[in-house]
């Protein structure tokens, strides 16, 4: 037997300790429909194992785990080239195997909780740094995971990279940004092929929003809602708008009254592009404009 797909599971079954013992020669293995808390530790005989899906599949009759613990005997997977434990929530243990993954190719940890291992705040960026240093991985879906971490300048070598609703954000590198511009890998939403609509959010620290993720856009139209989540004309600053010169229409909209900074002074750090032909300028309650 090399393949093994399990059917769904009703409640949170356990598998027994020595569940693959029999199936060593496995190479494909599908728990998506299982519901189970943990993985054994005879999963790390599976030595010729490939292809692994211990993700949540969606079902509105069964909760998902709250967490699933990752035996360190994963990291005897060393011919695994696929891995998606996407919706598991909270990955006990998955950072201490994850760099033992040599031949990796796919990863998927979609809409995760984070990787906190005793409270260590920088748990989440250790474990990220890690998956940068994989030197086969391809693809990476990182997509709906709200913790803070910075991107790794190895990235950059990804086929496919997915940060989609990744709102905490620290900081991309240049040369990871510039792979793909216009999307930023889903951390953007173009409309159409040169529009992007952005709505600036809550950034990684108190101190910060996620307008940053503008730096390395220069679209033909830009709208930006949601002006009032900036915390400071620094970083409005780093965003360069006046320098985007393919910007031909701009909109800048407040939505709610609640400010981090007078209008005013974010606006004076927004200059438009000199090619601007259409500006749009909503919700601003200043009694006068920059000059």
């Amino acid at each position: 037997m090399t393949t093994l797909l399990p059917g769904h599971v009703l409640g949170f079954s356990p598998l027994n300790g020595d569940a693959f013992s029999p199936a060593k020669c496995l190479r494909v293995l599908d728990l998506s429909r299982y519901c189970t808390q943990e993985l054994p530790d005879s999963i790390g005989q599976l030595k010729q194992l490939r292809y692994l899906d211990a993700s949540w599949k969606l079902n509105f009759s069964v909760s998902p785990p709250e967490s699933i613990r990752i035996p360190k005997a994963l990291g005897a997977l060393t011919k695994l080239q696929y891995l998606n434990l996407s919706r598991r929530r909270e990955l006990i243990g998955l950072p201490k195997v994850i760099s033992k993954l040599m031949e990796l190719r796919y990863l998927n940890i979609s809409t995760c909780t984070g990787y906190h291992s005793l409270g260590i705040p920088s748990a989440n960026q250790t474990f990220i740094d890690c998956i940068g240093a994989l030197p086969n991985l391809e693809q990476l879906d990182l997509s709906l995971n709200n913790y803070g971490f910075s991107v790794p300048e190895s990235f950059s070598s990804l086929k496919k990279l997915n940060l989609y609703g990744c709102n905490r954000i620290a900081s991309i590198p240049e040369d990871v940004a510039k792979v793909d511009i216009q999307r930023l890998f889903g951390l953007l939403e173009p409309v159409g092929n040169e529009n992007i609509v952005f709505n600036v959010r809550e950034g990684y620290s108190e101190s910060s929003s996620t307008l940053f993720f503008l730096n390395h856009t220069n679209p033909n139209v830009l709208h930006i809602f949601n002006l009032e989540n900036v915390k400071s004309v620094e970083e409005a600053r780093s965003i360069r708008l006046m320098e985007k010169q393919n910007i031909e229409s701009l909109s800048l909209l407040w939505c709610r009254r609640v400010d981090y900074l007078k209008h005013m002074e974010l606006l004076t750090e927004l200059v438009p592009p000199i090619n601007v032909k259409h500006l749009r300028i909503i919700g601003y309650v200043d009694a006068i404009f920059p000059y």
